[in-house]
């Protein structure tokens, strides 16, 4: 079994780097740069955990510390430091291995042919469960060890404080793998691997987005002031974390006990933490091998009875799309046929995968964290411009949305694009369906947001009907540049809905949507601001930025789709060329 696992993850190794030699040299490049960033962010945290350990130490800090009333002791939290760290990284630990056990446990794509092959299938689970930790214990190694080794410095500990560090980093690595393994097989029993894996990337995301935001949320909501009281109760509430009877914290009390020379309650505690850790790992190892290969046929079986199911059922699904499409066509009967058609595919085909609905929610957060933090009561009081800052920040919004719906208007059609590509539509009204299904949720999200924002701010009914003119002119002008770029950077190629909008091009269009945003928001809302300054009367003024604004919208939309257009009947035939070209340098090597 030994020697199958290893032949198993050498091969893994060479099928990694045979990839990196194949790449370009601009994907190689960016591949390097971002493992010297992530060793120079090591470098960074080691530095800095260094400077705060020594600082701390120093006579001066301790009696302003006493002069203050915090009432802690610098040594007391020094020592406390490597506890809480080592928490934190078992739940690090923990959180990243599931979504790296579900990849390759079950949306590999190989399990197939290596449960067929004449191989152990514990080897074959077991490295599956290293190629997760590796990943995940490097890591670790950038995140804690360079902080851990900072605090040790300036306190001049031994020589086993460093080479146990990432012995007990390995521990915990493998120990949050293993519970890993069995939180993902109970997850993949209630919910498909593949919505599993959209789920936990949006929900990721979710919190990340959160929690950037919740700082400047917090802070601009109310005036918090960190008194010695209040540092305290923050302190005090990490005790528990630091106590005896928390096995996590384990390895950072045996790392201080050695590091201080403390050679007896350190070892002991050592050894705790290692039976510990190896228990951990080889029970759930154990139990989670054993619930996997029936678990993993289980989940295969149930996704052919859902096809079987899926096609009896093909028949009332094709009426009940016809049925959908007649109650469209009942009230938007002005529109062709065809037109409504894409429209209503492209409306299922994005919401099949959560990935794409969660680029929905970012912007709404936006919307509501930007609300509370320009239109609040105090920012109110002090002179927020109606015109300027609810128009730009819906139009912001809405802007966001508009990338991802234009730039992968066509890209969303993937491998299948030959599909409509053979179709009997014509461009005009294939052109035309892009544009609408990609206009409307932008729209009816920032009049929306233009409308709370009105009531909010009590602004007049003809500000806000102005509002929402020049705001569905901005859009569509948008709309328009981003589906030109969507259509001069069309990627059917894409594994990832993240890759449709594109590399260079979606850059590309991000620039030219500034500006033109830029532009078009000088336009609306200096436009009535001069025309006040010039004695206009108002209906004058807003007239005339309606009308200048305008033609500017149409130029910035229209003029970059009218020579994108031609360009709709060759889309796909690149992606053709080009894999014939590999083909043949493959057949010429």
């Amino acid at each position: 079994m030994r020697n199958t696992t290893l032949k198993l993850l050498r091969l893994r190794f060479k099928l990694y780097w045979n990839t990196f030699k194949n790449q370009s040299w601009g994907k190689r490049f960016t591949s390097i740069f971002v493992i010297i960033a992530m060793l120079g962010f090591g470098l960074f945290l080691g530095t800095l955990s260094w400077f705060f350990t020594w600082g701390l130490s120093q006579p001066e800090a301790i009696a302003i510390m006493q002069e203050a009333g915090l009432g802690l002791d610098p040594a007391a939290v020094l020592d406390q430091i490597p506890v809480v760290m080592f928490t934190s990284a078992f739940l690090v630990a923990l959180l990243s291995n599931i979504g790296s056990l579900l990849q390759l446990l079950y949306l590999s794509g190989d399990m197939e042919f290596l449960l067929a092959a004449p191989l152990p299938p514990r080897a074959v689970f077991v490295s599956k469960l290293a190629q997760a930790v590796v990943p995940t214990f490097l890591l670790m190694l950038v995140l804690f060890m360079p902080g851990l080794v900072g605090l040790g410095l300036p306190r001049a500990y031994g020589l086993a404080y460093y080479v146990l560090i990432p012995v007990f980093l390995l521990f915990y690595v493998l120990s949050g793998a293993g519970l890993s393994s069995l939180l993902v097989m109970a997850i993949v029993r209630v919910v498909a691997p593949r919505r599993a894996a959209e789920l936990l990337g949006v929900i990721g995301g979710l919190l990340a987005f959160v929690c950037s935001q919740s700082g400047q949320f917090a802070g601009q909501v109310g005036d918090t002031v960190f008194t010695p009281d209040r540092l305290g109760s923050l302190a005090g509430a990490a005790v528990p974390l630091t106590s005896l009877w928390n096995p996590l914290g384990w390895p950072g009390h045996a790392l201080t006990a050695l590091g201080r020379g403390d050679w007896g309650p350190g070892l002991l505690l050592a050894a705790l933490t290692t039976a510990l850790a190896m228990f951990v790992f080889g029970a759930t190892l154990l139990m989670a091998e054993k619930v996997y290969f029936s678990g993993w046929a289980r989940v295969q079986l149930g996704g052919l009875r859902k096809k079987r199911r899926k096609s009896v059922a093909g028949e009332g699904a094709a009426h009940r799309g016809a049925d959908s499409l007649k109650g469209i066509r009942a009230l938007w009967g002005w529109l062709p046929a065809p037109l409504l058609a894409v429209i209503l595919k492209d409306a299922r085909l994005f919401r099949r995968d959560v990935r794409n609905l969660s680029q929905l929610v970012f912007p709404i957060i936006m919307a509501v964290i930007w609300t509370v933090s320009f239109f609040r009561p105090g920012v109110a009081a002090n002179g927020t411009p109606g015109v300027g800052g609810a128009l730009i920040l819906a139009i912001f919004i809405g802007w966001n949305l508009e990338i991802r719906f234009g730039m992968g208007a066509f890209s969303l059609e993937g491998r299948q694009w030959w599909i409509l590509k053979t179709s009997p539509i014509s461009v005009r009204h294939l052109l035309w369906s892009k544009f609408l299904s990609g206009l409307v949720f932008p729209v009816v999200l920032g009049a929306l947001y233009l409308l709370v924002a009105g009531v909010y701010q009590r602004i007049t009914v003809g500000l806000l009907l102005y509002e929402l003119a020049a705001f569905l002119l901005v859009m569509m002008a948008l709309m328009g540049l981003m589906l030109a770029f969507g259509i001069w950077g069309a990627n059917f190629e894409w594994s990832n809905p993240n890759q449709v909008q594109g590399g260079g091009m979606g850059c590309l269009a991000v620039l030219a949507g500034l500006f033109s945003m830029l532009v078009m928001g000088l336009v609306f809302v200096g436009g009535p601001f001069l025309a006040g300054q010039l004695g206009w009367p108002g209906l004058l003024g807003y007239g005339a930025s309606l009308g200048l604004g305008g033609l500017v919208c149409t130029v910035v939309g229209v003029v970059p789709l009218a020579l994108a257009a031609p360009r709709v009947v060759h889309l796909g035939e690149d992606e053709v060329g080009a894999g014939r070209k590999k083909s043949r340098k493959r057949a010429g090597r």
